[in-house]
């Protein structure tokens, strides 16, 4: 049986592992945030340490490389896209006009958050990095998505006439060329109205003729046009 001060002991440890988990969360979740704001090369260490309000020497001992801190940050994104894709592809309750609604929804989500200038940044500054987020998009999300489309083909929910690849790249290129601040500033829409445009087109465009109708009745109402939602006049 453990004595009094073991158990007391262990309590502290754990506060002290809890308290350090947080604190490097909160770099992690600052470092994203100012990378994909201002660039990977354009942050200094420096910077980041007073916008957490820490000082250099506390920064540098979780991260002690401006590096290393991106690396960590890249795999926390690519764990969090792992983690909602899967939740996603893997809900049997789901059927699979919803799942693949959803889950265009969440990669068109992540996807609107990385800027031209801060891919070409890593490309051309970290370029190990970059190889390994490449990697991660050809392997698990590109990989996904294409057994995602082999499956609505075989339940002839999706139109087989369609190159696979084709609507992958065209759905990509789509959203990481279209929600950008110097894209959406020429344009009278916001990035939810020209993501939820895409989407429906495209998504609309490979359904059969079966599961469009099916889609069009049980699409939530942020994706009608004005004169399918009630109430609204064209």
């Amino acid at each position: 049986m453990r004595s009094q001060n073991s158990l007391n002991f262990l309590t502290v440890k754990e506060a002290q592992m809890a308290s350090g988990t947080d604190i490097k969360q909160r770099i992690l979740e600052k470092a994203l945030d100012q990378f994909l704001q201002f660039g990977f090369t354009k942050v200094t260490m420096d910077e980041l340490a007073a916008e957490l309000g820490m000082s250099k020497k506390t920064l540098y001992k979780w991260f002690p490389t401006k590096e290393s801190l991106l690396q960590a940050v890249v795999e926390m994104k690519h764990e969090e896209i792992q983690n909602g894709i899967d939740g996603i592809l893997l809900n049997e309750g789901m059927d699979f006009v919803e799942k693949l609604k959803r889950y265009m929804a969440f990669l068109g989500e992540q996807l609107s958050k990385y800027r031209a200038p801060f891919m070409r940044d890593i490309q051309r500054n970290a370029p190990e990095i970059w190889k390994q987020m490449e990697d991660f998009r050809r392997e698990k999300v590109l990989s996904d998505f294409g057994k995602l489309l082999d499956e609505g083909v075989q339940k002839q929910v999706l139109r087989g006439d369609c190159d696979q690849q084709l609507v992958i790249l065209m759905y990509l290129s789509s959203i990481q060329g279209l929600i950008n601040p110097e894209v959406l500033s020429q344009l009278s829409f916001s990035a939810t109205e020209v993501f939820e445009t895409i989407t429906k087109v495209l998504f609309e465009g490979i359904l059969t003729d079966k599961a469009r109708a099916k889609y069009r009745v049980g699409r939530p109402a942020s994706f009608r046009t004005r004169k399918e939602t009630p109430g609204l006049r064209s």
